[in-house]
């Protein structure tokens, strides 16, 4: 059993509401064949699941992350011959330059993004103290987390407030959302990720955007080591899969609002 808070807000109007039946049974989908949608973070875990999901439904994906290596046997595996357009970018996240000509390529391949998924893996640096932690790292975690976020959704939100449409969804993990100790960086990281969220849902409610952050409970046990952070395994531990699962959800019913925060509990 895991379980993932979603943080995010957006207003239902009465076009999006049709999308269900009145009786509440027999959900009307709305059409993904032929959307778009940009991955960043796609090159494994949580992303490269969300990727698998979003092509088998017929969306073209373009996958982006810092290096090309995981990102060409993605793209080939995914692949499909249905006529689903697959391609890839590589930028780093934490300069806006690479982001918006990385995310012009995809646009240029793929038309007009109507969803934007955004990965932040975890683990940039080891578990230590305030007082022990090195400034290069701590600065090093605000770049690639919060800038690199911040750089991704700056990148296609005036194209989608010009369409009057679009998603954005920002997942990274819980586990670095609460005061943790000995995880300083991580945790003003994720606040901040949490609270841009927050500000962008505000900004776009009227444009018929969804904006929504997901965090999945903790860390898988690879990053958890990486970060030499000591599990008893008893820990609720997200799967890959499972978050793929719910952001596949989530966009399937644009209909179902989530205010301000929510609490699911995904049993096994």
């Amino acid at each position: 059993m895991q379980h993932v808070s979603i943080y995010g807000m957006y207003w239902l109007s009465q076009d999006e509401a049709s999308f269900a039946d009145a009786d509440g049974k027999g959900d009307k989908l709305l059409e993904l064949r032929g959307k778009t949608a940009i991955i960043r973070g796609a090159g494994k875990g949580i992303g490269q699941e969300i990727a698998k999901s979003l092509a088998r439904a017929g969306i073209h994906v373009g996958l982006m992350a810092r290096s090309a290596s995981n990102l060409e046997a993605l793209c080939a595996e995914l692949q499909l011959n249905d006529g689903t357009k697959i391609c890839f970018a590589t930028a780093s996240a934490s300069h806006y330059e690479e982001v918006e000509r990385a995310t012009n390529e995809l646009k240029k391949e793929l038309g007009p993004i109507d969803y934007l998924i955004t990965v932040i893996n975890p683990g940039l640096g080891k578990s230590r103290s305030l007082a022990e932690s090195a400034p290069d790292e701590w600065r090093r975690n605000i770049e690639v987390n919060v800038l690199g976020m911040y750089h991704m959704n700056r990148a296609v939100i005036q194209d989608m407030i010009e369409r009057q449409s679009g998603m954005i969804i920002n997942v990274f993990t819980k586990s670095e959302a609460s005061g943790e100790a000995n995880e300083s960086a991580n945790t003003a990281a994720k606040f901040a990720l949490i609270g841009m969220t927050e500000s962008l849902c505000r900004e776009v409610s009227d444009h018929h955007i969804h904006v929504i952050a997901l965090a999945p409970d903790t860390i898988d046990r690879e990053a958890a080591h990486a970060m030499g952070v000591a599990l008893t395994g008893e820990e609720w531990l997200s799967q890959a899969e499972e978050v793929a699962e719910l952001t596949f959800a989530i966009i399937k019913h644009p209909e179902a609002g989530i205010v301000k925060k929510g609490f699911i509990c995904i049993s096994d």
